[in-house]
C-alpha cells in the first residue's frame, strides 16, 4: 500500500506516473506547487539521487546484486530526462503534484488531462488514459 503519485502539467493538461515515493521533493510548497529544480535536468536528477530515492542508493545492494547504487543513479538520470521532456518548458507554478489519496488525481482525470509519461509502464499508456474514452 501507499500513495501513487503524478506530476500534473496544466500548461498542456497532461500528467506523469510518478508511483509511490518521497516525491514532495520536487514540489517548493505545502500546496504541491512544482519546484524550480523542474526547469533543469540535471537539477531534477540531483533531487532524486539526494532526496527522494536517497535511502534507496545509501542501501543498495541489500536485496540483491543487480539492485546497486550504480543502477539507482542510472534509473535517477534517465528518470530526469524524462520529467525534463514532460515538464516541456512550463513555469514550475503550472506543474503540481496529484495523488490518489485526495480528489487530486480525480480532478485532473475528470478535466481531462493525458497520461503522456509513467515511470513503469513505458510507452503503453492505455490504462492511464482509459478515462479519456468514457
Amino acid at each position: 500500500m501507499g500513495v501513487e503519485y503524478c506530476l500534473a502539467n496544466h500548461k498542456d493538461k497532461t500528467c506523469f506516473e510518478l508511483g509511490k515515493g518521497s516525491w514532495y521533493a520536487l514540489c517548493q510548497d505545502r500546496n504541491r506547487t512544482g519546484h524550480e529544480c523542474l526547469l533543469y535536468e540535471d537539477t531534477i536528477c540531483e533531487m532524486i539521487t539526494e532526496e527522494i530515492w536517497d535511502h534507496n542508493i545509501r542501501n543498495a545492494g541489500t536485496v540483491g546484486k543487480e539492485d546497486t547504487a550504480e543502477s539507482w543513479k542510472e534509473a535517477a538520470k534517465r528518470l530526469a530526462a524524462q520529467i525534463f521532456k514532460f515538464v516541456n518548458d512550463a513555469d514550475p507554478t503550472e506543474i503540481s503534484l496529484v495523488n490518489d489519496s485526495d480528489d487530486s488525481e480525480s480532478d485532473v482525470r475528470d478535466k481531462g488531462y493525458r497520461w503522456v509519461g509513467s515511470r513503469y509502464k513505458g510507452d503503453d499508456l492505455t490504462i492511464l488514459n482509459r478515462h479519456l474514452k468514457e
